[in-house]
């Protein structure tokens, strides 16, 4: 298997480069996780590694890219499980179990927990929902609720 390692001769700058195990040129250093530690030369000579603070500034900015992974995902699970339920509204209407203005006033009662659930706000989502209540219905309420506090236990 491959990995990534730094190299460097006496004459060149710190370059990356993929070597099989055991491969890789004497003066190399293996770029591991988490912190994708760089040698620091003076004359081609390793006189040290990654200091405290660009550790603690990767720690931080590993943090915010996970974070925001984790966002990205929500937000795509919110727009495939809001296109679901309005898939489901949508068939219900064109089927006669709801009226057009039942539709509409479920859909508009149901917009600040789409606009959230949409963002990737699960938790905003379901505390919206929980304030709204079973206005749209009790059996529509405890599926949704059930939905957003399966997906939060899940997730979060």
């Amino acid at each position: 298997m491959r990995k990534l390692y730094y190299t460097w001769t006496n004459s060149e700058n710190l370059h990356t480069a993929l070597f099989e195990e055991g491969t890789q040129p004497i003066n190399s250093q293996l770029v591991t996780e988490p912190y994708l530690q760089k040698p620091i030369l003076v004359d081609g000579v390793v006189v040290e590694g990654i200091t405290p603070e660009e550790i603690q500034l990767n720690a931080i900015l590993q943090a915010k890219e996970n974070e925001t992974m984790l966002y990205k995902k929500r937000q795509i699970d919110g727009v495939n499980a809001y296109a679901e339920i309005s898939a489901e509204f949508r068939l219900a209407k064109l089927s006669g179990i709801l009226s057009e203005e039942q539709h509409g006033a479920i859909e508009s009662v149901l917009i600040p927990v789409r606009n959230e659930v949409l963002a990737g706000q699960w938790i905003s989502a379901l505390n919206i929902l929980e304030s709204i209540g079973t206005s749209i219905g009790s059996e529509l309420y405890d599926r949704l609720h059930s939905q957003i506090t399966n997906y939060i236990s899940e997730n979060y």
